[in-house]
């Protein structure tokens, strides 16, 4: 369910950015098939409960050159293949697996990233429990500016609100509700 809650949320947010139809198109291929090389990862390093130990962590990250070498060699068009590649890498040149820095960051990736994290972040993994979506989004917010765009993140958040639809709330008078709407 990872890649197509992606791809749901990744396309809320191009359609927030009156995205045409041809770069939806895109995005939404692009984020659906995101995680495609982690179809060449060993089941044990997907499935492991505890840290991964260096070779693992780095056989886990080759998933995005892969993911990029399958599409390519599937006729996957370009900008879509490169959202599985870049689907890592940050403003900052720190990500992976090229270390570009945000001018050389398509735009599709960066959204891609941004929803990527956060629907890891607020769903259940065999090594972590699910984080709320608020606590998600205060991660993030960390993270926008240096490491993820904070035009793109304030777009993602304001598509979704700050509590969305689900999430039980604390009420200033000690009341627990749960959202039942976005205005």
């Amino acid at each position: 369910m990872h890649s197509v809650n992606v791809s749901v949320l990744a396309l809320l947010v191009g359609r927030k950015l009156n995205l045409d139809k041809d770069q939806l198109e895109l995005l939404g291929s692009g984020s659906i098939l995101h995680d495609v090389g982690k179809t060449l990862v060993s089941q044990e390093i997907l499935n492991k409960p505890g840290k991964l130990s260096e070779g693992e962590f780095l056989e886990m990250k080759a998933h995005a050159q892969r993911g990029y070498e399958i599409l390519r060699k599937r006729g996957s068009d370009e900008q879509v293949a490169r959202i599985a590649l870049m689907h890592h890498e940050k403003l900052n040149g720190r990500g992976y697996p090229l270390g570009l820095k945000a001018e050389k960051v398509p735009v599709l990736a960066r959204i891609v990233t941004i929803v990527d994290i956060y629907d890891a972040l607020t769903a259940d993994r065999v090594y972590k429990k699910a984080m709320h979506p608020s606590q998600a989004f205060g991660i993030i917010e960390t993270e926008a500016g240096e490491v993820l765009d904070p035009a793109l993140f304030r777009i993602f958040k304001s598509v979704l609100g700050t509590y969305p639809v689900s999430s039980q709330v604390l009420l200033a008078n000690g009341s627990i509700a749960r959202v039942i709407a976005q205005s």
